[in-house]
């Protein structure tokens, strides 16, 4: 009896433990999530980490103050073009390094998120949601994209000018501006495009996420997620976490 009750105790101390162990594995968050945790929580090379969503739209605010106030400075053609070089260093530091911004530049950090998204999508254990909600998202995102470089290309023109004009300038706050917060294209009320939008697009596909609902991705899984050195993605943790790691590709 006493050992049938020890055999009985091994084995639903096993079960326990298996439990355990596997509850370990299942709270490691999807790859798909961690990707949208890119966008959203953290990236490695950003400023202080941050997503690459967020960085895009306070690089984008800040060439918008820029850019509206290189319209207003009527007066001053010096300050005109310092303010555009402001704006342009938000939006391309690559084309103009010193500025007000941040050093990553709106773009690229567009670039970025979009990107990311992207991957979300495209890995194994994408929801359908996901798969198909992104392909609207990349194309609206592309769309305000190709918005900021035609703006950029504008600012670097005026930039040559000693003196540019009130036209110019007034052009390049306007293709700022809707980039960030969008415009009203046909007269409708309505105002389309922009970055902000872009955002409710992306939280109206998260609100949709289920089983298993979308939550912010801890940090530590978002910038454990590495491309490795096969081309695929997968987590790479601190060796206390190994047991939850699983490798895949997107």
């Amino acid at each position: 009896m006493v050992n049938n009750m020890e055999r009985v105790a091994k084995i639903c101390g096993f079960f326990t433990l298996y439990t355990l162990l596997i509850g370990c594995v299942q709270t490691q968050p999807l790859m798909s999530h961690a990707h949208v945790g890119h966008a959203l929580t953290g990236w490695h090379d950003t400023p202080g980490q941050k997503g690459l969503f967020l960085v895009a739209e306070e690089e984008l605010a800040i060439a918008v103050v820029e850019s509206r106030s290189a319209w207003q400075s009527v007066r001053d053609a010096k300050a005109r073009v310092q303010h555009l070089e402001n704006a342009l260093n938000a939006l391309n530091p690559d084309l103009q390094p010193v500025g007000t911004g941040a050093g990553y530049g709106a773009i690229r950090a567009l670039e970025g998120a979009i990107d990311h998204m992207e991957f979300a999508a495209s890995s194994d254990d994408a929801s359908d949601n996901f798969v198909a909600s992104v392909i609207g998202i990349s194309g609206f995102g592309d769309r305000v994209l190709e918005r900021l470089k035609q703006a950029q290309n504008l600012a670097a023109q005026a930039i040559k000018h000693e003196q540019p004009s009130d036209h110019l300038t007034r052009e390049v706050y306007a293709m700022i501006k809707s980039a960030y917060r969008g415009e009203d294209t046909d007269g409708d009320g309505r105002i389309d495009g922009g970055v902000l939008m872009l955002r409710d697009h992306l939280q109206a596909m998260l609100d949709r996420e289920q089983n298993p609902r979308y939550e912010p991705v801890s940090r530590r899984y978002v910038l454990g997620l590495i491309r490795l050195p096969n081309g695929k993605w997968g987590y790479r943790l601190p060796k206390r976490d190994r047991s939850a790691v699983v490798y895949s590709g997107y």
